[in-house]
C-alpha cells in the first residue's frame, strides 16, 4: 500500500519513507477528505492518530511469515485496545511474489494463501480480506475504493 500511496519517485525507496497523503476527492457522489497514513514505530504517535481514524487498513507481506503474525499480536490486538469500534481492512501485499520459490527455500515455508488471509480476517474481525500487488497494481484501487465506502457509510450513521 505505501509504495502505491507514495508512488515511484526517481531515486526513492518508498519502504523506508512515507509523506502522508491527503486530498479531497468525489467518491459515489460526495466529497470525501482522503487522507492515508502510514504508521510509526513511536507508540503514543501513533495512539493520537487512532482517535481520528474513521477506517484502518491493516496490511501484511504474503511472503513473511512474521509479517502475517503481527497482524494478530501486535496490529489488532493494539487496534482492539485503543480503537474498538473502528473497523478495519485486512490485506495481504505483495501478491505477485506468491509463486517465487526464495521464501520457501530462505525460511523453509510457503507464501500465505488467499484462505490463510480469509480465515485470519474472520478470526480477527475485519470487514474484508483483500489481497494487491502495488507492483503490478493488481488490486489497490479496490482496496482504498473499500475503504472509503465503509468510511463514507460510517460517517452517514453517525450523522443519523
Amino acid at each position: 500500500m505505501t509504495t502505491y500511496v507514495y508512488g515511484w519517485k526517481e531515486g526513492t525507496d518508498p519502504t523506508n519513507h512515507f509523506d502522508n497523503y491527503s486530498q479531497v476527492i468525489e467518491f459515489e457522489n460526495e466529497k470525501v477528505h482522503l487522507s492515508l497514513w502510514d504508521t510509526t514505530d513511536d507508540r503514543e504517535e501513533r495512539l493520537n492518530e487512532y482517535l481520528s481514524t474513521t477506517i484502518f487498513v491493516i496490511a501484511f507481506s504474503i511472503i513473511s511469515r512474521p509479517s502475517y503474525n503481527h497482524v494478530s499480536s501486535r496490529w489488532v490486538r493494539e487496534l482492539h485496545r485503543h480503537s474498538p469500534n473502528t473497523p478495519f481492512l485486512l490485506v495481504g501485499t505483495k501478491i505477485d511474489r506468491r509463486g517465487d520459490n526464495t521464501m520457501r527455500k530462505v525460511e523453509g515455508v510457503a507464501p500465505i494463501e488467499t484462505s490463510q488471509g480469509v480465515e485470519l480476517a474472520k478470526q480477527m474481525k475485519a470487514i474484508s480480506y483483500l489481497e494487491i500487488s502495488s507492483k503490478l497494481n493488481i488490486g489497490v484501487r479496490e482496496v482504498v475504493e473499500e475503504a472509503m465506502r465503509w468510511a463514507v457509510q460510517g460517517v452517514k450513521m453517525r450523522r443519523g
